[in-house]
């Protein structure tokens, strides 16, 4: 009897295996689908997004997208509890079955004169014991199996180094006070899951006092190089070097303290024009940086001025600028970083109308000694007063130097991107026309 017990319990204990294992499958699956599905009402509900949609009859596209996302979670949903449905009808069977066949040996033992009635009692209580003591066993060793499908991902992420933990700091290089050069040594970077290089083999030092520019067509690396030097990234070979030292040494938030960004797909929050500014209430401090960028009169020409509520996401009178705005307000909330040591934008005239670039461009040349400058830019109105120019081609660092010494360059591919450019402000249509023709 204790061997049949043993073997009915093994069989639920398959059973319940082969039974998790379906289920782990369907919960990662679920899990995929639950990620998509809050992408997608995300979209829906989104006011940014919304914008696009009824130019494109995007809405109904989004929306059958979602219902047959829901309709596929449901599916896998519904396979996923028949399943858990049927292995417990089975397990009850094989319950009724053992418990059955136990009070059937012991009655017919019973009814031979082989038990008595204190002893039938002891022999199914002891079966019962039994049934419980291994079950138990087997129901750890289940409870084992599942969470160690779990276990890799959770002891991978408890691995992680604690960069953000500020109890640390001691164990690495202090700030300094002053960057005097940034050097990139033979760095190559390859993003997951791709094969070709982001940036190969790329070399360069900007001291403390230049006022650089990136340029290059897109996709040749140059918002890559800005996301290796924020460490947001790590090179997959080569290192990177502030004042002589792998930036690995200095505390990551530390570090990212150094760097005031403004990136081209800046955000701008459901909160006063002030807290988009500084995301603080010492708001007194920005007015000079408004008046730079050009932005202080409109400002001041709000009811609430730096506490004006931008969107209407709360307040019925929050207000919306245009993109030129939120672009010059992006700049100012870099500009506004007082103990941020280097500065680097990404497109920083992208939507500002000429007028508003040739401001911004004397700001810059004003107050370029003050903080060290990086620009990523397609715009050559502003290179043109940069110190160094790093042009990238294809994953490659391929010229260094000032305009002025790029220009020079026959056949360089900066005086190409830049009289290419310049091209359409001094040639009327027709003159363009028929020269590509020629």
């Amino acid at each position: 009897m204790g061997l049949f017990v043993l073997l009915t319990l093994i069989v639920n204990y398959v059973f319940d295996i082969k039974v998790s294992k379906s289920t782990i499958a369907c919960d990662q699956e679920l899990m995929s689908m639950n990620h998509r599905i809050t992408y997608l009402n995300g979209i829906m509900f989104d006011y940014e997004s919304m914008k696009d949609m009824p130019f494109y009859n995007a809405s109904s596209f989004f929306k059958s997208q979602f219902i047959k996302l829901q309709q596929a979670w449901l599916s896998v949903l519904t396979q996923r509890e028949t399943r858990l449905y049927q292995y417990a009808q089975i397990s009850i069977i094989i319950d009724v079955i053992r418990i059955a066949v136990v009070f059937f040996v012991a009655v017919w033992r019973f009814r031979q004169g082989l038990l008595q009635i204190s002893d039938f009692l002891l022999f199914t209580a002891a079966i019962e014991q039994m049934t419980t003591a291994v079950w138990n066993v087997l129901g750890s060793a289940k409870q084992l199996y599942r969470f160690s499908s779990m276990y890799e991902s959770v002891a991978e992420y408890e691995n992680l180094p604690s960069e953000n933990d500020m109890s640390l700091i001691n164990n690495y290089r202090p700030i300094p006070n002053y960057i005097h050069n940034i050097t990139f040594e033979n760095v190559t970077f390859i993003y997951p899951n791709q094969k070709t290089p982001a940036l190969e083999k790329v070399s360069f030092t900007i001291t403390g006092d230049e006022t650089v520019a990136i340029v290059g067509e897109n996709g040749a690396g140059k918002s890559t190089l800005v996301s290796l030097l924020l460490r947001l990234y790590e090179p997959t070979s080569g290192c990177i070097l502030m004042n002589g030292h792998n930036v690995n040494e200095y505390h990551l938030e530390e570090y990212r303290q150094c760097f005031s960004t403004v990136f081209q797909d800046f955000n701008m929050y459901a909160l006063t024009v002030g807290e988009n500014i500084t995301f603080s209430n010492q708001i007194d401090t920005v007015w000079e940086n408004l008046r730079i960028i050009g932005l202080d009169s409109k400002i001041r020409s709000l009811p609430k001025g730096l506490n004006m509520p931008y969107t209407q996401m709360f307040e019925k009178d929050g207000i919306r600028f245009s993109g030129g705005e939120e672009q010059k307000l992006a700049i100012c909330r870099g500009l506004s970083r007082e103990n941020a040591k280097i500065i680097i934008m990404d497109e920083p005239t992208s939507n500002i109308d000429p007028i508003s670039e040739f401001d911004f461009n004397n700001m810059i040349c004003t107050n370029s000694q003050k903080k060290q400058t990086i620009f990523i830019s397609h715009r050559f109105s502003t290179t043109q007063f940069c110190d160094k120019i790093l042009v990238f081609d294809n994953a490659h660092l391929v010229e260094t130097g000032s305009h002025n010494t790029l220009m020079k360059k026959d056949n360089g591919l900066y005086q190409k991107l830049y009289k290419m450019q310049v091209a359409f402000y001094q040639l009327n249509k027709s003159t363009i026309i028929g020269e590509d023709k020629k």
